[in-house]
């Protein structure tokens, strides 16, 4: 379902950077919530900007709980403290997605990072493929 450049790009981004950690990276979708990144959806054309407000204010909460979820799957063991140090939240999708979402995970305790913000799908692009970039020896 997702197969434009920019969203590919981000998904090289996210496997680079998750398989270096040995983490896990998640799709955020407008309709579907919180999806594991290899899950086939049927196509579907809705954004945040086609909820109604009281959806868009209850979205990030019912992503907020399907990540506590899968981080509670995957790591039993997982207590807030353990949260707190071990858990950072890197949000590539769009500000309108990351600017509520943000703002729950933080208030629930996650370490946020968003190294996009603000910038323009051109801008994110040259960042994506810098990053991308086999560094020099």
């Amino acid at each position: 379902m997702y197969t434009g450049s920019l969203f590919r790009m981000k998904r090289r981004y996210a496997e680079k950077r998750t398989r270096a950690k040995d983490d896990d990276w998640y799709i955020v979708s407008a309709k579907l919530g919180l999806l594991e990144n290899d899950e086939t959806v049927a196509p579907y054309d809705m954004k945040m900007a086609d909820y109604r407000w009281f959806d868009r204010a209850a979205w990030p909460l019912v992503v907020a709980h399907e990540l506590i979820n899968y981080l509670a799957y995957y790591h039993p063991t997982m207590d807030h403290s353990w949260m707190r140090k071990h858990v950072v939240i890197e949000i590539l999708a769009g500000v309108d997605y990351y600017d509520r979402l943000s703002k729950v995970l933080r208030a629930i305790g996650f370490k946020v990072e968003i190294p996009m913000q603000g910038m323009a799908q051109g801008e994110q692009m040259a960042f994506l493929k810098q990053a991308l970039e086999p560094q020099a020896a």
